[in-house]
């Protein structure tokens, strides 16, 4: 193909075009940062708490879970963890953990429950487990967790049932210590460009700080409305803002902003947004599944 040299009023034209709107409609470029993200705990342990009753969990597996999150606590966390006999009847109520974390100088108590660990091999192996679980605090503060589901699938079950049965509990252990407390996780997050209206939250987020990114995104979406810009530039910047207030955990924010940025403008990047993180909000028993 010849190689066409546009007029000097048309090349300015356009880089003009370029420079205000970004790409052109429908190529709307994206760039993929290795960042972290939030992640809100499930049942929020308080940040003052260093002693922690733990009461062995119900349920199939119940023992081995429990030797597991004892020591992931400790592990993750340094807390001192105290090994609680309830007696009578389980799973424990909560008026009971309250009178126990009470009597015993607890900071909390975690109790729980395994309901499901199932374990199949043959031609479909599969191994799945559900835990159910709380923290009750002395002051009489009960925080249940949403449930916590894990599922192992691979041809290898077949060879060592009892082998992925235990892996199935260590992860359930990692995970349930871990959803303790808020904690900041890797995340692999596209940004997308919305030319010189972006550039400046652009900057801030590459520099880790999606707080001060969020703001500038606020205010150029606001001077954007104003300047009529095309829904490509409005859908970019809604979507960036709801990427940076996803970062720093505010996910209910977050989800406003991608269905604006979907409904600006219809991308299979909005699109996935929306729903991954409707996802993880679901999983949170924080919206519909």
């Amino acid at each position: 193909m010849p190689h066409v040299l546009l007029p000097p009023r048309t090349r300015l034209a356009l880089g003009l075009v370029l420079l205000l709107h970004g790409p052109l409609a429908g190529c709307a470029a994206t760039e993929r940062r290795s960042v972290e993200r939030l992640e809100p705990a499930r049942a929020e342990l308080p940040a003052q708490a260093r002693r922690v009753g733990l009461v062995a969990f119900a349920g199939p597996g119940g023992q081995e879970l429990t030797q597991r999150v004892h020591s992931e606590l400790g592990a993750q966390w340094q807390l001192e963890v105290v090994r609680v006999d309830p007696g009578g009847e389980r799973p424990l109520t909560a008026q009971a953990g309250l009178l126990i974390a009470a009597e015993q100088g607890l900071d909390a108590l975690l109790c729980g429950t395994v309901e499901r660990l199932d374990v199949h091999a043959g031609e479909a192996p599969r191994a799945w487990l559900r835990v159910r679980y709380a923290l009750v605090l002395p002051d009489g503060d009960l925080r249940p967790a949403p449930p916590l589901d894990l599922a192992l699938d691979d041809d290898a079950l077949a060879e060592d049932v009892e082998r992925w049965r235990g892996l199935l509990l260590d992860r359930a252990a990692r995970a349930l210590a871990a959803s303790l407390r808020d904690r900041w996780v890797p995340w692999e997050a596209t940004w997308e460009h919305a030319g010189q209206r972006s550039q400046a939250a652009w900057e801030r987020f590459v520099a880790g700080d999606p707080r001060a990114s969020a703001e500038l995104l606020e205010a150029a979406l606001g001077e954007a409305r104003a300047d009529d810009a095309p829904p490509e530039a409005l859908g970019a910047l809604a979507y960036d803002l709801g990427l940076c207030r996803e970062l720093l955990g505010a996910l209910e924010a977050a989800e406003d902003a991608y269905a604006r940025a979907l409904t600006l403008n219809e991308t299979e990047l909005h699109r996935e947004a929306l729903r991954a993180l409707r996802a993880r909000l679901a999983e949170l028993g924080r919206g519909a599944p």
